[in-house]
């Protein structure tokens, strides 16, 4: 029998390859996308939504995948969630055309929404009050994917059909599903509180009308198309309802009151951003180096590598020491590194030389991505648990609703940036633009992480004062 004291590390190798295969599976998309467009003979706006359409599901169903992980217990809605996943993978790679691909997209995301809520309760439950420590690993784990995923996808692309970047998680996650049916305690269920159906599909709506809306207009090449105002109509018309509802239904899909409290709305104002930064940008960094440099799959893999290794190596840093003692430095310091990576990219660094020695390009982009890449490192793991501290009891609500903010903000950052890229000539200066005004705004916002509480300060000031006593 597992000793009491090795269960929770047991459960925590159980849970954090869920995350894993997740985050292999977005970025090994992103790889893909130029081979994917090629061979469905579809745009640049329409097969983003490979990826836009997987977040736009996982948005929506994020803060009902916290609520329903609270409510109907972890271990079931973890494993039927991560069956549901599995199915649509395999259903992805046999897809014949874009909007089969985006259908199963969609029902993937919606299922892939209740990986982190779920994993984050299940782990916090687990540790009880190291829970700090090891929520902060458990974000570490994602950048090992976005390390897996660009260099598997250059291989597999290299070799192999677009397809297997599908087919290659599938038996990862049939293990995943033994291992999580035998390790995973079946925790007492709560009273199943109502679901705001209702709301959710007033936002699902209105935030799908305002996406396609940005598509048609990144389509558009003339005129300016009817549908695209309509769109964009019914989409202020649709998000007005949805408040109009949630300030009248007694049980919200979105807790506006929430809202109203100025650390709630700081960090999620800032998870959006931060969203932009951390899902929206580096699904499009394979793009940037293909059409700035002309780097292969394979490089670009290579080129990807120094983001998501040092974003491992910080987030284990800020895991294990920096947010013991506190959240807003490591998430200041990561966020102005953040920018300083998107500035340096917005410069366009082309074939540097270094006396008579002249630094590859892909490397190049390596150094320069490495350095978002630490920031990223120390945002994650603070910020995850800065928005714990403000709901302790309810750690999977909690976590659904900063996902949700979160991916919000990659939903319309991987929608906007075609829309951005349809308007310039030149695909690459395009990019250099985006990752200026996005620099620019990350900087605007380290005021904001002010007004957030530091509750890991101010328990470890109290600590200390307590030891001297």
């Amino acid at each position: 029998m597992t000793q009491p004291l090795r269960r929770p590390f047991i459960i925590f190798a159980v849970v954090a390859p869920v995350l894993l295969v997740a985050a292999i599976n977005s970025s090994i998309v992103a790889i893909g996308l130029p081979t994917m467009r090629a061979d469905l003979g579809t745009s640049l706006a329409s097969i983003g939504w490979t990826i836009t359409a997987y977040q736009l599901a996982q948005t929506v169903m994020m803060p009902l995948a916290g609520k329903l992980s609270d409510d109907w217990g972890r271990k079931r809605v973890f494993i039927a969630a991560l069956i549901v996943f599995t199915m649509c993978t395999i259903a992805a790679g046999l897809s014949p055309n874009i909007g089969v691909l985006i259908g199963f997209r969609i029902i993937q995301g919606l299922a892939g929404a209740f990986f982190q809520p779920s994993a984050t309760a299940i782990v916090s439950d687990a540790f009880g009050e190291k829970r700090s420590t090891a929520v902060g690993l458990l974000s570490s784990v994602v950048p090992i994917g976005a390390i897996v995923g660009p260099n598997l996808g250059g291989l597999i692309l290299t070799h192999f059909s677009w397809r297997w970047i599908f087919f290659v998680n599938v038996p990862i996650c049939l293990a995943l599903i033994a291992g999580a049916s035998t390790v995973l305690p079946d925790a007492a269920k709560k009273a199943r509180s109502k679901l705001d159906l209702t709301g959710a599909g007033l936002f699902a709506g209105g935030l799908t009308l305002l996406l396609y809306g940005l598509t048609n207009l990144a389509n558009s090449t003339g005129a300016l198309p009817w549908t695209v105002p309509l769109f964009f109509t019914l989409s202020a018309a649709f998000l007005g309802a949805f408040v109009w509802h949630e300030h009248r239904t007694s049980a919200p899909f979105l807790k506006l009151d929430l809202l109203r409290q100025p650390a709630f709305a700081a960090i999620n104002m800032y998870n959006v951003v931060f969203g932009i930064a951390s899902l929206a940008i580096p699904a499009f960094l394979p793009y940037y180096a293909t059409v700035a440099f002309g780097l292969s799959p394979g490089k670009n893999g290579l080129a990807l590598t120094p983001y998501s290794v040092f974003t491992i190596l910080a987030s284990l840093f800020c895991s294990l020491f920096l947010i013991k003692r506190g959240y807003r430095r490591p998430m200041v310091s990561g966020t102005l590194l953040i920018a300083a990576g998107l500035f340096l990219l917005s410069l366009g660094l082309k074939d540097v030389r270094l006396g008579s020695f002249e630094m590859p390009n892909a490397a190049l982009l390596g150094l320069v991505f490495m350095v978002s890449g630490i920031g990223i490192g120390f945002s994650n793991p603070a910020s995850n648990n800065a928005i714990l501290d403000l709901a302790p009891g309810q750690i999977g609500a909690a976590s659904g609703l900063r996902g949700m903010f979160r991916l919000s903000g990659g939903v319309i950052g991987t929608a906007s940036i075609p829309l951005v890229l349809s308007r310039f000539g030149d695909e690459a200066v395009g990019m250099r633009y985006i990752f200026l005004g996005l620099g620019v705004i990350l900087v605007l916002m380290v005021p904001l992480l002010y007004v957030i509480p530091d509750h890991a300060r101010q328990r470890y000031m109290a600590k200390r004062q307590t030891a001297k006593t």
